[in-house]
């Protein structure tokens, strides 16, 4: 059992908005509840905490490098703009009533704040959901924290990594947030240049020290500025005490007529009650 699960929202509610587009109605928010629930029942958590980020054009990160993320042109871009952003206001009015507790700053990532949670709860037992890979640097830098990847195939959690990730992206780069790394390093030098201090010299001295510094600041969580600053008050500021209600989903439901959802409230909604 975990004490908490977090989810990268926006990552989950871009597939259940894929999988929604194949549905006659359209019923992306009755899938994004189905996925939480499923989740719920298998991870058992105490507590959920859904996590949401800023837009990419707001981002702290978009400052530092302008082509970050840059190459995320999704198909249906403006079908899916439209409903990530009606969905967002929906299902945030509807965890809140869930007994979950939301999290958003300006300029920041989910993923940043999901690291602030991480490193202000050591103690606790925790699973982040999301298939971005990023998160395996938590899982390698926090012994208490799993990441589960819903779009796996084996359904297993992400194993610790006997190299740090971070390292291994500053020298090659991460493709799909569009940062590139130095030309002619993969996976197989990168974790060369990690162990072999000679071999990263060299590439200093040939190609310099800039890319590195740069993905350096851009990957690891652990160096957000808005972290760094206020690691000890932004999860206290933002957890106050709420509770499952049935009356406020069913006027949440109504209206906004979500398609699907009061026939599954027993199914998808149910099992947040059971969280403290």
């Amino acid at each position: 059992m975990y004490t908490s699960m977090l989810v990268d929202t926006r990552n989950a509610l871009y597939r259940a908005i894929y999988a929604g587009l194949k549905e006659p109605d359209d019923n992306g928010i009755l899938i994004f509840f189905k996925f939480m629930a499923s989740y719920i029942r298998k991870f058992k958590p105490a507590s959920v905490h859904f996590f949401w980020d800023e837009k990419k054009a707001n981002v702290w990160r978009t400052k530092i490098y302008n082509e970050y993320k840059a190459n995320r042109n999704l198909k249906e871009k403006e079908q899916i703009d439209s409903l990530l952003e009606k969905y967002t206001k929906i299902i945030s009015e509807l965890v809140t009533v869930c007994g979950c507790r939301s999290y958003f700053v300006p300029k920041q990532e989910a993923d940043d704040l999901i690291y602030a949670f991480c490193r202000q709860n050591i103690g606790d037992k925790i699973i982040i959901v999301s298939s971005d890979g990023d998160f395996r640097q938590l899982v390698f830098s926090f012994r208490n924290v799993d990441l589960y990847n819903p779009m796996g195939k084996d359904g297993k959690l992400y194993a610790i990594e006997d190299v740090n990730p971070i390292e291994l992206k500053c020298y090659m780069g991460e493709k799909s947030d569009n940062i590139p790394g130095y030309m002619g390093i993969g996976p197989v030098k990168s974790k060369k240049l990690i162990t072999d201090v000679k071999f990263r010299e060299k590439l200093f001295k040939d190609c310099g020290s800039r890319t590195y510094i740069r993905n350096k600041v851009l990957i690891d969580l652990s160096l957000c500025p808005y972290t760094l600053r206020n690691i000890k008050s932004i999860i206290k500021t933002m957890m106050e005490p709420v509770k499952y209600d049935t009356r406020e989903i069913i006027r949440i439901i109504q209206k906004y007529k979500v398609k699907g959802m009061m026939g599954e409230i027993s199914s998808s909604l149910l099992p947040f009650k059971a969280l403290n």
